[in-house]
């Protein structure tokens, strides 16, 4: 979804470390990955409302439908106990 918003990674990092959250997990899969994302850390600032806002009006049509999220959008990835809570026959 970035490359398709054409937002920055760095810009979802900040959104998302300005959210009220007591964790953030980041992936980090190189050390070059590691050093990039602990320079982000150290150089954070809160992104305000405002700026939140834009943000959320860029990416609204892309992440609207869940379409990248199917873990959170499709019935499928429920186990049946789930499946059950949310009135879906277990087999579906």
């Amino acid at each position: 979804m970035v490359n398709i918003a054409g937002i920055t990674v760095d810009a979802c990092y900040h959104y998302c470390l300005s959210m009220p959250v007591g964790v953030q997990v980041m992936r980090i899969t190189a050390t070059a990955q590691l050093k990039r994302d602990i320079a982000l850390a150290r150089n954070f600032n809160l992104v305000d409302g405002v700026a939140k806002e834009s943000l959320l009006r860029r990416v609204r049509e892309e992440a609207g439908e869940g379409q990248y999220w199917l873990f959170k959008a499709a019935k499928n990835f429920d186990g049946p106990h789930h499946r059950k809570q949310h009135g879906f026959e277990a087999g579906d």
